[in-house]
């Protein structure tokens, strides 16, 4: 009796996990429970590693004391405003200017021929 109990435990157990397998249910229910445990759990150590290494730093800086002159740190602003005035604008005279000699060379003019 009790081999055939222990066989038949050990059947359904088999047929079970081939089932689960098969509906792709084999994850754990809880899984993201545990996942969000280990995550919150290494943020809290690296945090804690960086409030130690922070405190460690300012104990050094403290023991050493400033080691170079820094400026005192206030800042001048400088404003600058600039005023344009405009000037009348003139126009060349064009009579000024002689003629382009390159260009006369190239220009074409024809000019009627009287009939």
């Amino acid at each position: 009796m009790w081999r055939a109990a222990t066989s038949t435990v050990s059947a359904c157990d088999y047929l079970g996990e081939k089932m689960a397998t098969a509906l792709g249910i084999t994850s754990p229910k809880y899984q993201y429970a545990i996942d969000e445990y280990y995550r919150a759990k290494k943020e809290e150590e690296e945090e804690e590693e960086e409030n130690r290494m922070s405190e460690e730093a300012e104990r050094r800086y403290q023991e050493q004391g400033p080691q170079t002159e820094q400026p005192d740190g206030s800042v001048s602003i400088v404003n600058i405003t600039c005023e344009l005035e405009r000037e009348p604008r003139q126009i060349p005279d064009a009579a000024a200017f002689p003629p382009n000699q390159l260009l006369q060379g190239d220009v074409r003019i024809s000019t009627p021929v009287p009939s």
